[in-house]
């Protein structure tokens, strides 16, 4: 009993933390999104490092050069102004979605899929200080 009671008030809070989001999204004249019925782009999470997505409460989900589909649930923080500021001097064009704390926190669960960046390809071999230490070392015992 107790079980079916807490689900039940996990799903109004989730609603009512959406009817707000879409709310905010009203006010200020930009779209609502609940992201966690959008398809996400994995590589687009990329242009925002994580760290900096979760501190911000931003992600972008999309990126068709050159525009690109940007998830908050802070649009009016100088922070994320900042963000799109820095996207638009580069040449973007930024499309914002207002989206709850819960929509972004599902979004943010796809950085565990972004492939790491490789390092480029070149004509040399890099080879750390540490391990030509620790690799001599175990040759002469």
């Amino acid at each position: 009993m107790t079980l079916k009671l807490d689900d039940q008030l996990l799903k109004i809070r989730e609603t009512a933390e959406e009817r707000e989001a879409e709310r905010k999204a009203a006010k200020l004249g930009l779209r609502y999104l609940d992201i966690r019925t959008a398809a996400v782009k994995v590589d687009a999470l990329r242009l925002i490092p994580e760290e900096r997505a979760r501190k911000a409460f931003v992600a972008i989900f999309e990126s068709r050069k050159p525009v690109l589909a940007l998830a908050t649930s802070e649009p009016e923080s100088s922070v994320v102004q900042k963000i799109i500021s820095e996207f638009k001097e580069q040449g973007f064009q930024v499309t914002i979605f207002v989206t709850s704390r819960r929509g972004l926190e599902h979004l943010w669960s796809f950085y565990a899929f972004v492939a790491p960046e490789k390092a480029p390809i070149t004509s040399r071999v890099n080879i750390e200080r540490d391990r030509i230490v620790r690799l001599t070392s175990e040759l002469s015992s």
